[in-house]
């Protein structure tokens, strides 16, 4: 107890003489953090010889892409047991994330908080972090974990969300008591996160990710976060990543953060940050309340009790327009999805999430087989 006391001193006080010493213009300090030299070496995914010796029906799988082809989809990869079962379009090109990228900044807590350079029961107020043209104070009692499981009930506008587009009244509801999905946490969070680990965003992805994963894709460029600040200090982050790079992502969470002998992510944050922190009928607004999902650390979480369902502790990710990585740990199966648009912007054609349900019960189908759950 006196080592977890002394070390969340230690961050107040770093995060004091931050401020104090007028550096912590949030959202635009962490541009000039060195950039390590990108060395990976690119390692190739494995393939199954056939379905069959995956144990799945070829002529389900080819009736599963027939449907596959009646979407927007660009990007498709399915590995089973490690290895590629599927891989449908371009899976080499690197695609926006969106809100995926939340989802890997979740991931990057797991080291830091684990090693103690983060303590997740930090406030805003306590970590000096506030957003033009100020924070209510019932905000700032918001904690860093609150903002990660999107309860920090921080409703202020961000670069590209309007107050005026249906926010919840700031100050309406205490910290820690509501969900609702809404970007300003993650935004922030990434900023604190560079904060208290002195390493930028992107690279934090190539050292603790990127690398020792063996990316075959990855690049260092077109990482960098926004510039619009009219409305929020915390900015944009962006991260493209190929879909055979995303689902290397799914494949080091299924194995429970391990890679060849690493510990990348701690198994216990692995399972923390992907279990039910908000129940299904929590969720808002209506809109990801329709998704069916509940919600852990930036990852959304399937709600199902039946432990011989396929869907028994999965979890996944979604992004705007077509972006979603799914880890079916009862099937030993990863599904990466991507509908590229080139860079940020909105593409000609989307997959809702719908479709994308209806593509991963076609997978689950072709896998499991008639005799299987």
């Amino acid at each position: 107890m006196q080592n977890r006391i002394k070390r969340r001193n230690r961050v107040v006080r770093r995060v004091a003489l931050v401020g104090a010493a007028g550096i912590l213009v949030l959202g635009s300090v962490f541009t000039f953090f060195p950039r390590s030299s990108l060395n990976i070496q690119r390692v190739s995914w494995e393939y199954w010889p056939s379905p069959e010796n995956a144990g799945v029906s070829a002529a389900a799988l080819e009736d599963f892409l027939s449907h596959v082809r009646t979407l927007g989809t660009t990007g498709l990869m399915v590995a089973k047991g490690g290895k590629v079962l599927l891989e449908y379009g371009d899976t080499e090109a690197r695609g926006f994330l969106a809100e995926g990228r939340c989802s890997v900044l979740a991931m990057l807590y797991g080291k830091a908080v684990a090693e103690g350079t983060v303590d997740l029961s930090l406030t805003l107020e306590a970590l000096g972090v506030d957003d033009r043209p100020g924070l209510l104070p019932t905000e700032k009692k918001a904690t860093l974990e609150d903002l990660l499981t999107n309860r920090s009930a921080v409703y202020h506008s961000t670069e590209f969300i309007d107050p005026k587009e249906g926010l919840p009244a700031r100050g309406s509801v205490e910290p820690g008591t509501h969900f609702y999905f809404h970007s300003w946490g993650c935004l922030a969070g990434r900023v604190i996160y560079e904060m208290l680990t002195e390493r930028d965003f992107s690279q934090a992805v190539e050292q603790d990710l990127a690398v020792p994963l063996g990316l075959q894709d990855y690049t260092p460029r077109s990482h960098n976060p926004g510039h619009d600040r009219s409305r929020s200090r915390f900015t944009l982050f962006h991260l493209y990543i190929s879909t055979r790079d995303v689902a290397r992502f799914g494949q080091l969470m299924l194995q429970n953060g391990e890679w060849e002998g690493r510990q990348l992510v701690p198994r216990d944050w692995v399972t923390r940050i992907t279990t039910m922190v908000t129940p299904p009928e929590e969720v808002n607004p209506q809109a990801y309340k329709r998704l069916g999902l509940g919600f852990g650390y930036q990852w959304w979480v399937w709600d199902e009790a039946n432990e011989e369902s396929p869907y028994a502790g999965a979890y996944t990710y979604r992004g705007d327009w077509g972006q979603y990585l799914t880890v079916l740990p009862k099937l030993d199966m990863v599904v990466a999805h991507q509908r590229f648009a080139g860079g940020y912007g909105r593409p000609d054609r989307s997959v809702s999430f719908g479709e994308y349900l209806g593509l991963l019960e076609g997978i689950v189908a072709a896998v499991s087989g008639p005799d299987q759950p």
